[in-house]
């Protein structure tokens, strides 16, 4: 599988209080709006800059890398979930 641009895909793990990774949610994450934790699945090439040049996605955002982001769309690949973030809306990288 290949992701184009700044997309990364993230299987959503079970939300906790304290993560496994050792993510705290504060009480207020739990909203709609909520932070969520998973881990990465895939990672895209990254995205052309204005001179056309490559910026690849961050290097600490690794498969396998647990993270904390906002928002996702839900996407099902070969019968499994998964989320589908932008790279900007990954907040921290454990």
């Amino acid at each position: 599988m290949k992701l184009i641009g700044n997309r990364v895909l993230i299987t959503l793990t079970k939300k906790e209080d304290v993560t496994a990774s050792g993510f705290v949610l504060p009480n207020e994450s739990k909203g709609p709006d909520s932070l969520q934790v998973g881990v990465v699945s895939f990672v895209g090439s990254g995205t052309l800059n204005d001179a056309g040049v490559l910026k690849p996605v961050s290097s600490d955002i690794v498969a396998g890398a647990s993270v904390l982001f906002y928002y996702g769309t839900s996407v099902t690949i070969e019968g499994k979930p998964y989320l589908l973030v932008n790279e900007a809306d990954i907040i921290m990288v454990n």
